[in-house]
């Protein structure tokens, strides 16, 4: 606490100057500054801080009203004036894909706990709205009548019920990276989307670390079944403390959470996605059966049939086997087999017992194996749902990544050794972006701009992921050779990189078969006890085949989920061999994941970036407390202070000559050359002293410049716009009295010949013109001869049925009719004759 209140007070003692929304603006820029900036802010619940075009979030731990539908209007109406917020970030990428039309990618990163998550679910609501605003249709997307931010708000409960997971660091951790990428149609409306999952940590099924717990969905059903005692006795269920895959940390509640409401969250997305109540059951009972097959136990066996002599292994509790078994649809016997014995062979098969220690081996692979399969049949089922019609190139995206934090546990293995690299990556992206390329443009462009020192990270990404030296390859190349094991591994590893900076011995205390790794946010103690066999993430074909032997097809599914991914467009190979029904081939898990990671680089590398650096402000997770140490560290090996720095001094936004010309020409048409041009703008000060500077071949500038001449640019369309307006109303006022004379010489034409189907037409032209033309004399002409025609059209008939029934009454009134509305009607004549001769 000391070391905490002294950081505090230095804070305090920075500098005296204004907050400022956005750092890059700070007279006085160095760490204590910044932290400052960022605490004085947050106790004001200001979260969001721009350096640059950066967003810095700060979870505040509690909620704000910082995302109701006024707040939104008012980034939605214009963004670039309003406080630093999520909102603003997404509305800047959603312009800069329509006007350049080009893919955009938002990368949400922090630790675990810092709100990446919901940073996430609010960027989508602000597209959503885009879209509706564009055009586009609430309920245009999917099988239900929901919109497309809800059905990923709807995947979301489904992921995060059977990927996430309470830590030590985050009651709600996500286990798993996502990629989320929103297609757009050209005129800004949604078309669909894509969620692609990476790296389920599958270990957690069978072992979470303690004073955590497994994945959400386990607690959620036992929830749900302690309430229906029904579910209870169907699926052999109990209290978590029950089963083995989930006490062994001792964690078995989350404060604040309750199961069974989470469970019906739960099933009420799977019904959105079109998961039928016997579909989920599936998905209930193959939870069930994971954690039944978690309490099978096992015992030694010796086997002695007089042609071998083994040790092996039993099942100690039959009734756990043949629960999971009928849960599985499985004949039981085929379940011990598959757990017990090995075999090898092609055309005849031997098979060799487990001992026990190797048969949980077996029965915890088949059952990370099992929840893999779910997981990615999820996965595809909800992008089956996310219209991906639409998603193909001729729209273009925007990409959300939300990834798994940064992570230093007590324990580290193989899963926080693919997390941290993933981050070491994005760091790396993020230094590319912000640092290299900046500094490297400014050289290319003759521009002189103090070098900025930052910690350049590519030789740690190297140490892991370089080929063959990288870490991951040699871990497949160990794998590979007869007897490979952790200590061989770990001896040629450090052997070769002796001399890293990246790469240190780990001391006695900490265990000699142990190794650190300098990351860019601190160094990190490895287990390399169990390295081979998580990367293996081997399963034996007599276990794969389980899922092919269940009676229920459902589970023929689920392994092709486990092996395609969740877009069925990766994993590995599947060939026939001898009578083996099949024979997995696939490259490490550590190997798969070094190409999914970089398919990723690929996509971002190709689309431009924005990025969310989400901090967290306390590590006991409790609203309105901001620690300072904890806030400067992430601070540091984010590498904001820097970025800071150079920004202020450079100039982020970069255009081309011919871009700048082609997009600004309008603000003095008589210029014939960029530099004519950006020589008359700073003449009329449109171009501010200091903001910009001219390149080689590109106009770089501050952020204010580009502000400064976007406004001018603006200032010339909105004129531009008001006189197409008033030349198009003139072309409307002219045109609608061109039709209205038209209309009433039609009318004059058709009162001068009295004939009532073209007097009748006429004036149905001018009443669709509009309801307001009644007091023209031609329309009041029109309507009292259309009255008069009727009338006599209405004596005309009289006069006809008076004469020819002869009747002397019926002639006299029908003549004094048309005497009364002085009508010389043609039949009166001969009415007379008929009533004097009567």
């Amino acid at each position: 606490m000391a070391g905490h209140q002294e950081l505090s007070e230095l804070s305090s003692s920075a500098p005296e100057q204004p907050l400022c929304s956005n750092m890059v603006k700070m007279r006085y820029l160095d760490e204590l500054s910044c932290l400052r900036n960022l605490e004085m802010r947050f106790k004001k619940d200001a979260i969001y801080t721009y350096v640059g075009t950066v967003l810095i979030s700060v979870n505040p731990f509690r909620q704000l009203p910082l995302y109701t539908p006024d707040v939104r209007e008012c980034y939605t109406e214009n963004a670039s004036e309003q406080d630093p917020h999520v909102f603003a970030l997404a509305d800047n990428a959603y312009r800069e894909l329509l006007e350049k039309w080009h893919d955009q990618s938002v990368i949400v990163s922090g630790e675990s706990g810092a709100g990446k998550t919901e940073a996430t679910k609010v960027l989508l609501e602000y597209l959503m709205e885009m879209s509706v605003r564009s055009g586009g249709e609430r309920s245009a997307f999917g099988a239900s009548q929901e919109s497309l931010e809800e059905l990923c708000l709807y995947a979301q409960t489904i992921l995060e019920a059977f990927g996430n997971a309470k830590t030590v660091r985050n009651d709600n951790s996500s286990r798993f990276g996502k990629w989320i990428e929103v297609y757009f149609s050209r005129a800004g409306t949604i078309q669909g989307a894509v969620i692609n999952t990476y790296l389920l940590e599958k270990s957690r099924v069978v072992q979470p670390e303690d004073g955590e717990r497994n994945f959400h969905v386990f607690y959620q059903l036992l929830g749900y079944a302690k309430a229906n005692p029904e579910i209870m006795e169907k699926y052999h269920l109990g209290a978590p403390e029950n089963f083995y895959y989930l006490n062994q940390s001792k964690v078995m509640t989350i404060d604040g959470v309750t199961e069974i409401q989470e469970f019906n969250k739960l099933v009420e997305a799977m019904g959105v996605f079109g998961l039928s109540e016997d579909e989920q059951e599936q998905f209930w009972k193959t939870i069930a059966a994971i954690l039944h097959l978690g309490n099978i136990r096992f015992e030694p066996k010796h086997f002695d049939d007089g042609s071998a002599n083994q040790d092996g292994s039993a099942v100690v509790n039959h009734d756990q086997l043949e629960i999971a078994a009928k849960l599985l649809d499985l004949p039981e016997a085929i379940l011990e087999k598959a757990l017990l014995f090995r075999s090898y062979g092609n055309r005849s098969l031997i098979y060799v017992p487990y001992v026990p220690e190797d048969a949980y081996v077996a029965r915890d692979a088949f059952a990370k194996a099992l929840y893999a399969g779910l997981f990615n049949h999820l996965g595809q089922r909800i992008n089956s749902s996310l219209k991906r019609e639409g998603c193909n190139p001729s729209n273009k995206t925007i990409g959300v990544l939300d990834i798994f934090g940064f992570e230093i546990l007590q324990t580290n293995s193989f899963e926080q050794l693919c997390i941290n690299f993933c981050n070491e990556r994005l760091q790396s992206h993020f230094n590319e972006e912000c640092f290299r390329i900046e500094q490297e443009e400014y050289r290319a462009e003759g521009v002189e701009v103090e070098e900025i020192a930052y910690n350049d990270n590519q030789p740690c990404v190297d140490l892991l992921a370089l080929k063959p030296t990288g870490i991951f390859s040699m871990i497949e190349e160990e794998i590979n050779v007869p007897g490979g094991c952790e200590s061989n591994f770990l001896h040629k590893f450090q052997q070769l990189h002796s001399s890293s900076n990246y790469l240190l011995k780990a001391t006695p205390k900490e265990g000699l078969g142990n190794f650190k790794i300098n990351h860019y946010a601190g160094e990190v103690l490895y287990k390399s006890e169990g390295l081979l066999d998580k990367s293996k993430d081997a399963l034996h074909p007599d276990l794969e085949a389980l899922m092919d032997n269940s009676a229920d097809e459902f589970y023929a599914q689920v392994k092709k989920a486990r092996i395609e991914g969740p877009l069925k467009d990766r994993g590995c190979v599947v060939t026939e061999t001898g009578t083996r029904k099949k024979k997995m081939t696939q490259p490490t898990l550590g190997t798969q994941f070094v190409k999914q990671l970089q398919a990723l680089m690929d996509k971002l590398n190709a689309t431009k970036p924005h990025f969310i650096k989400c901090l967290k402000p306390n590590m006991v997770k409790q609203g309105r407390m901001f620690v300072a140490p904890e806030i400067l560290t992430q601070l540091q090996y984010t590498g904001i202070v820097g970025l800071c720095k150079i920004r202020q001094i450079g100039y982020p936004e970069r255009m081309p000559l011919d871009e700048f010309y082609w997009r600004y020409k309008a603000l003095d048409f008589s210029q014939k050359t960029p530099q004519e041009l950006i020589l008359r703008m700073a003449d009329l000060l449109v171009m501010k002293p200091g903001l910009w500077v001219l390149g080689h071949t590109k106009l770089l500038m501050k952020h204010e410049q580009h502000s400064f001449i976007t406004e001018a640019m603006n200032k010339v369309h909105y004129s531009a716009v008001l006189r197409i307006q008033k030349h198009g109303r003139s072309w409307l006022v002219r045109r609608w009295f061109a039709k209205i004379q038209a209309v009433r010489t039609n009318l004059k034409a058709a009162i001068k010949q009295r004939h009532r189907a073209n007097l009748l037409e006429a004036v149905k032209a001018m009443e669709e013109l509009t309801e307001k033309l009644d007091h023209l004399p031609e329309m009041k002409s029109a309507k009292a001869l259309l009255y008069r025609l009727a009338e006599e059209e209405r004596c005309e008939g009289l006069l006809a049925k008076a004469v020819e029934a002869a009747d002397p009454q019926a002639l006299q009134g029908a003549i004094r009719v048309a005497e009364g509305m002085r009508y010389d009607a043609p039949s009166l004549i001969p009415a007379r004759a008929l009533l004097q001769k009567l």
